[in-house]
């Protein structure tokens, strides 16, 4: 019996970063258990600071032949049953983390989480034979998110705002957020959570600068629990930072 594991995920200014979040959350966990975890992935998304400082391994496509994994995870939007095929011969079983139910999986186990999802979603997608593990109690986040239960709902004036659009600002929302704000005639303190890839990065420090807010970024850092419960208000994109604002 074999104790490796193997992330099968992707990052990069496509997709952002949210997959490569969780699939280390998940692996994490593992590690705690004993279990050793890799990460096979796109170029792109080993320039992502939460993966290059995490410490686990990387194992390239073409050295795969040298391996076999206890369980191979799939968190990847453009594979499907076919790519999954092809790793069964170097893994005991396949697990897929997905949250679209648009396409077919070759695996043992499905993880979907969206608040939304039924099992039924899934039918003709997934084996017979694979369990579906599917809604929130399923939700796959960083420790640190949880047990939080004893913060209240804060109430009166909002001072403190969280913003944050994903590992890459995509859409480049964030500078559009920050002329919404300025128009605010109370002075805000306003926290920016970013990464050193997020597109939006030059513009969002010289709009800081010439701000009458108060204006704080935080780039690259390893968690942001801390600056999210000290918030009055978030302002975010959808996916993972919805569901750790929410935790």
């Amino acid at each position: 019996m074999t104790d490796k594991v193997l992330f099968r995920c992707e990052a990069g200014s496509h997709i952002g970063g949210g997959h490569i979040i969780r699939c280390l959350a998940f692996a994490n966990a593992l590690k705690k258990t004993g279990l050793k975890c890799s990460f096979m992935c796109n170029p792109q998304a080993w320039e992502f600071p939460a993966l290059i400082h995490s410490g686990f391994r990387r194992v390239d496509e073409d050295d795969i032949e040298n391996h076999h994994f206890k369980w191979i995870i799939f968190d990847h939007y453009f594979l499907n049953a076919d790519d999954e095929l092809k790793l069964r011969p170097h893994c005991d079983k396949i697990l897929v983390i997905d949250d679209l139910a648009d396409r077919t999986h070759d695996c043992d186990l499905l993880v979907d989480f969206s608040p939304s999802r039924k099992e039924s979603d899934y039918d003709g997608l997934v084996p017979d034979h694979c369990k579906r593990c599917i809604g929130l109690e399923y939700l796959i986040l960083r420790n640190d998110f949880f047990g939080n239960k004893h913060i209240k709902s804060k109430r009166g004036k909002t001072k403190k705002i969280f913003v944050t659009m994903g590992s890459i600002d995509g859409t480049k929302q964030l500078p559009k957020v920050l002329e919404v704000l300025e128009k605010h005639d109370d002075i805000l303190d306003i926290i920016i959570l970013m990464t050193s890839k997020t597109r939006t990065l030059k513009n969002v420090k010289r709009l800081a600068e010439l701000s009458k807010h108060t204006i704080s970024l935080h780039i690259d850092i390893p968690n942001p629990v801390e600056l999210m419960k000290a918030s009055d208000l978030a302002i975010t994109a959808g996916g993972m930072t919805c569901l750790e604002l929410v935790a």
